[in-house]
């Protein structure tokens, strides 16, 4: 065979692997996007990283006034900037259960073009609350979870107006709030009934439930 033909065979062969492999990739991106169990693993796996990053931090910023020697100012300031992660956590996680509810009531987020539509494709908690049909939800908060998840992760936002509430000082009660925000999401996102998703569980808790230890597990076996 000639050394042109086999370089044209050899392209041919490319050619067909890389088509078949679009398929299997666009196929699984299609499985991924449309499931809403995907969305609430998701969500469930970023609370579960901020409430242990949470409890880490209440730790040393406890010691942090004896063992540490700062001053309860420094401590705050510490504090601060420290729960800037478990809150941008906390905001996409809050996102995704939007986005999981949405598709549990049988919304379809891929348009013609086989990529997101746009108006599942964005930020905006208060447009998705809303196509996603989810009402009694705090706007302010969500309000403020939009600023954190466009800016939070920045210093500052794309221009002076934007991200404000984001940089600014924030207390406790931004974090007890989006504990009642993905509770009341938990509950929303069971009641579709959608038949793919997990059971319902309390979502401040994960991650922060002792392992029980293999002796005590084997003693309970034991006396069974």
């Amino acid at each position: 065979m000639e050394p042109r033909r086999l370089t044209q065979c050899s392209a041919d062969y490319r050619g067909a692997d890389r088509g078949s492999s679009t398929m299997e990739d666009d196929d699984h991106f299609s499985r991924l996007t449309r499931s809403p169990r995907q969305w609430q693993d998701h969500a469930r796996g970023l609370v579960w990283a901020a409430n242990r990053l949470r409890r880490i931090i209440e730790r040393r910023v406890r010691l942090g006034f004896g063992r540490r020697g700062l001053s309860e100012t420094e401590a705050l300031h510490q504090r601060h900037h420290s729960s800037r992660a478990v809150i941008l956590l906390y905001s996409f996680a809050v996102e995704n259960m939007l986005k999981a509810i949405w598709l549990a009531r049988g919304y379809d987020p891929i348009g013609p073009g086989g990529s997101l539509k746009r108006e599942f494709a964005h930020h905006k908690l208060v447009k998705l609350a809303s196509s996603a049909k989810v009402a009694g939800l705090n706007s302010t908060v969500l309000l403020q979870v939009t600023d954190f998840i466009e800016s939070g992760r920045f210093p500052a936002g794309k221009d002076a107006a934007r991200g404000l509430a984001a940089q600014r000082y924030f207390g406790d009660s931004v974090v007890r709030s989006l504990e009642e925000l993905l509770t009341q999401l938990e509950a929303e996102l069971a009641a579709t009934g959608h038949s793919e998703l997990a059971k319902a569980t309390k979502l401040t808790l994960l991650g922060l439930r002792p392992r029980r230890s293999i002796s005590k597990f084997a003693r309970r076996r034991t006396r069974g």
